[in-house]
């Protein structure tokens, strides 16, 4: 009996030490350990929170592994500049994450201009070992749960490696499945994902890749060398990066077919929606292409002709008589072309939401749909980061890459720290009479303002009263109107408030505009506010702003200079508004000029509460 007793007495031990370690609690959960998710991790083990980084993958940046899948990334790595500021630096380093070691930067992983994706597999698994992350390796996440009201955490995590309980769960995988498309005859066709990496498979090959953003182009240019003609299709026309100004657009790394295109030598575009098409294999092995309301109509037998040009002539016919949206490009020898060898889709990537089925998503299913905050709309407490969050700025700033959500995972960090922990969001107190100096600093060296152009910005706090300003860095600018609780700092009923970005001018590009017109970066100190090209803009609040449906910065104020109009709006705040001095016509511009004249930026520190 005393046998019995103690096999039930070790029993039971097994089974709470198996219970203990199938469940895990943790305040925050991070899933996935690329960029975004090491960055975050790198912010919460700073501020001494518990956390945990679930990861599916057997090391960081698994993505990386297999994309981009001709090794090559297309984010700048600009290990020189004319400053020795770190924070300088970062605006034209776009690979490096944030930390307090200058060792960690990705200068010292590669010297190419555009790395190799080993490299960036290299730095993230010395950064996640340089800062002793917390990630659990090969745990694959596969469903979320709310958990009772009762409960002492908010969520329960279900993965591959037993479950997790969490206060706040924050989602970083970025976007690593390829979008879906509704072609007939899908499986005559290869993806991205799994096409053949060896040149020599497309020796003298016809070959169609739809889509023409960069995993396009990217795969055009491993290829082209080896095949007889590339044809590029997708609904829109191309969008070239440095047109745009937009880094997800077109990257010249990448556009070499465009060259051959422009130059008459075979390859072409093609705008056509590929979700209409068909795909029919030959007995020749080749491939017909085509729009789905013509397939029915084609006489099958054409398909058994060993012969192109019957299948050509007909469906050239049939486009005709039914008035088809279908555009093609003629090549050289003055043929039209609808037969190809290969079919490669590479229109690029999307959310996986299968395990969270009851997120909204945006953007045709390519993004989450999230607040200001980086919070999901549908699920409180639920966070996203990275890439993931790209929708608030998409088409805009570089919220979709490293350099850009960098700056985004510390200011969900800061935001978190402020609403669940009380810690105020960082800042520079300091007197009045450092305000434009300090302005300045930030104009000239901040990175994360101007990667992340628009969206995020420096606010001031200016206290009349005590002669001082408050400095938030890189705030949310769509948090404006909840600025105390989303930053724990107040502001009061006699603050002003000052905001700076950087903002493109209206007219910075567009597909019918000469983006190299000898006027594209004429920015004049006088006339800075007509400036097209990236440059500083600096809005007055005389009270928070309390719209949250628009954008958070209203009309700028239309400065002589950086200096004389913020010095106008600090004099005048409580009695002028900043519009009736920057704003109008020049000659009262002229007027507000006279009466600074032989006033220094100290002087009007500290007298300009006096004039009236």
């Amino acid at each position: 009996m005393q046998l019995v007793e103690q096999i039930l007495l070790v029993s039971a031990v097994f089974i709470v030490l198996a219970a203990s370690q199938s469940l895990r609690k943790h305040e925050y959960c991070v899933i996935g350990a690329g960029p975004a998710g090491l960055q975050l991790g790198y912010f919460l083990r700073a501020a001494e929170h518990d956390y945990a980084i679930i990861e599916r993958g057997d090391r960081p940046g698994a993505f990386f592994e297999t994309y981009p899948r001709h090794d090559t990334l297309i984010s700048i790595n600009k290990r020189r500049t004319d400053s020795r500021n770190t924070e300088y630096s970062l605006r034209h380093d776009w690979n490096s994450l944030l930390s307090n070691d200058e060792q960690m930067q990705m200068r010292y992983y590669s010297i190419k201009m555009f790395p190799k994706r080993q490299d960036l597999l290299l730095y993230l698994k010395d950064f996640k070992e340089r800062f002793n992350l917390n990630v659990h390796f090969k745990t694959e996440v596969t469903g979320l749960h709310r958990l009772t009201e009762s409960s002492e955490y908010r969520f329960s995590l279900e993965t591959s490696q037993g479950q997790y309980h969490c206060q706040v769960v924050i989602v970083a995988t970025g976007l690593f499945k390829m979008k879906s498309l509704n072609i007939t005859g899908l499986e005559h066709t290869s993806s991205y994902d799994d096409m053949s990496l060896n040149p020599a498979d497309y020796e003298n090959k016809r070959v169609l890749i739809i889509g023409k953003g960069n995993t396009a182009f990217e795969t055009a240019a491993h290829i082209y060398g080896r095949t007889k003609l590339i044809h590029l299709m997708s609904r829109n026309r191309v969008r070239l990066a440095w047109s745009s100004h937009y880094v997800g657009d077109v990257r010249a790394v990448n556009n070499e077919l465009l060259d051959t295109y422009q130059l008459k030598s075979i390859d072409g575009l093609l705008e056509y929606d590929a979700n209409d098409l068909f795909v029919l294999r030959r007995p020749d092995g080749s491939l017909a292409v085509g729009p789905k309301d013509l397939e029915n109509d084609l006489d099958q037998t054409l398909f058994e002709e060993n012969t192109r040009g019957l299948f050509e002539t007909k469906l050239l016919s049939k486009i005709g008589n039914k008035n088809s949206s279908f555009s093609v490009e003629l090549e050289g020898e003055g043929i039209v072309n609808f037969n190809y060898d290969v079919v490669i889709r590479a229109n690029g990537f999307e959310f996986d939401r299968s395990w969270l089925p009851n997120v909204t998503t945006v953007r045709n299913g390519k993004y989450p749909k999230i607040t200001p905050s980086y919070e999901s709309t549908d699920i409180p407490g639920l966070y996203f980061a990275g890439t993931l969050t790209h929708s608030l700025d998409y088409r805009k700033a570089a919220g979709g890459f490293i350099h850009g959500f960098r700056y985004t995972v510390r200011a969900l960090q800061r935001h978190l720290d402020a609403k669940r922990h009380d810690r105020p969001w960082p800042s520079l107190k300091q007197p009045l009479t450092g305000l434009i100096d300090t302005m300045v600093r930030r104009i000239n060296e901040g990175s994360g303002n101007y990667q992340m152009f628009q969206n995020l910005g420096d606010v001031f706090i200016v206290d009349r009263a005590a002669s001082s300003f408050t400095l938030l860095e890189e705030f949310p600018l769509r948090l404006l109107p909840s600025l105390p609780s989303a930053s724990g700092h107040p502001v009061g009923r006699d603050s002003l408030l000052f905001v700076f970005a950087f903002e493109y001018g209206k007219n910075f590009s567009g597909p019918a505009l000469d983006v190299f017109h000898e006027e594209r970066a004429s920015c004049s100190p006088e006339d800075a506010y007509e400036c097209n090209f990236l440059h500083p803009v600096i809005y007055q609040y005389n009270s928070l702003p309390t719209d949250t449906r628009k954008a958070a910065l209203k009309q700028p104020m239309y400065p002589l200079s950086l200096e004389r109009c913020a010095m106008l709006a600090v004099m005048h705040g409580s009695t002028k508004p900043a519009e009736s001095w920057c704003g109008g016509s020049s000659e009262s511009r002229q007027d507000s000029a006279a009466m600074l004249r032989g006033w220094s930026a100290a002087d009007m520190m500290q007298h300009g509460w006096k004039q009236k």
